[in-house]
């Protein structure tokens, strides 16, 4: 058992805490298994948000406009998977002999540092850098950290963990929810191929996915996603529901925000203007989360607020018009273009 002598972790444990809980770990792991690339970078101008508006229950999100799981040199991260824990544990073994880093798919809510509880189980990528095979345990790296709906603020967590508590995180308590695995599917950006199986983990291939190109109908202008995503919201909220993709939002905020962080990065000290634009951009990112869960809340008590969140997202989009203006480098290709959601009428 030895650890690598100087990985991501050593170097700047938790750097990648500001994503969301399947992209901290990607990003390490990408960057582990990538050293060549530059993963932040690549990560930030991947950042968007599109919908998916055709399916028959939910709201598929597509949170990266290049696909995170293809490398330059055409290799392909899939999935692969097992229903027998003996076999999952020699795959995760074999993977690791291999690579020298592992990826692996849990249940928030049986990893032992999570605050997540089981009515708030989600999918949950983990990063393990290390193996040790004569005590059974694995070296886990969850960069992830963040505050979660209860209040309570989630921290990154390192530590040793046995091959019995790995495998009971990853086959959880129940399968995944029907959005929860529409989530797994479009981690990347663009759809990749799910088995059928409770134990998964990402693994390397040469061979693309035949299924990797978005179906359906979506939209990735941002005025029309927010048009569109307003009416969802106030939609539920007017009904008294909650609805089923606030942790979507959520994610695009973190992605967003890490996004801005990159931009005032790399940019920041030559363009005091873009400065401001960014600092507004994130701000405004930052308040969503809380703000639709405001709204909800308050709508689950018989007061509504769909002006709030109408406002909240107009003021969102105009935010992302004014950087999209001043970076249109920095972005997908229809950044340039696109203009502001209309101001709705009072």
């Amino acid at each position: 058992m030895s650890r690598s002598q100087s990985t991501t972790v050593d170097r700047e444990f938790g750097r990648w805490r500001v994503l969301s809980c399947y992209t901290a770990n990607l990003a390490a792991y990408l960057e582990e298994c990538r050293p060549a690339d530059d993963v932040e970078d690549t990560l930030a101008r991947s950042v968007h948000l599109a919908v998916r508006t055709d399916l028959a229950d939910g709201i598929g999100f597509s949170h990266h406009s290049t696909p995170l799981n293809r490398t330059r040199d055409g290799r392909t991260l899939v999935y692969q998977g097992s229903n027998r824990p003996d076999e999952a544990a020699q795959a995760l073994r074999q993977e690791y002999a291999s690579q020298g880093c592992l990826l692996v798919l849990t249940h928030s809510s049986h990893l032992p540092w999570s605050l997540s509880g089981p009515e708030h189980d989600a999918p949950h990528f983990l990063l393990i850098d290390s193996h040790d095979p004569h005590q059974d345990r694995w070296h886990a790296v969850d960069h992830f950290s963040g505050l979660m709906a209860s209040g309570q603020e989630q921290e990154a967590f390192e530590g040793w963990i046995t091959t019995g508590v790995l495998l009971g995180a990853m086959r959880g308590p129940t399968d995944f929810t029907p959005g929860q695995e529409l989530r797994n599917q479009l981690v990347f950006g663009f759809p990749v191929a799910l088995p059928p199986t409770r134990y998964r983990w990402l693994t390397w291939t040469d061979v693309l996915d035949a299924g990797s190109e978005r179906q359906g109908r979506w939209l990735y202008e941002p005025h029309e996603v927010w048009s569109f995503l307003a009416d969802r919201l106030n939609e539920d909220i007017s009904a008294g529901l909650q609805p089923g993709f606030l942790d979507d939002l959520w994610g695009a905020s973190q992605h967003h925000r890490f996004r801005c962080a990159r931009l005032l990065a790399t940019e920041g000290d030559t363009r005091p203007n873009l400065r401001v634009l960014v600092d507004e951009a994130d701000g405004a990112w930052a308040h969503l989360p809380q703000t639709l869960r405001f709204a909800t809340d308050s709508a689950l008590r018989g007061r509504p607020r769909t002006a709030l969140v109408t406002t909240t997202l107009e003021r969102l989009a105009e935010r992302e018009h004014a950087l999209r203006q001043a970076a249109p480098h920095f972005a997908p290709p229809s950044w340039a273009s696109q203009p502001s959601l209309p101001r709705s009428q009072p």
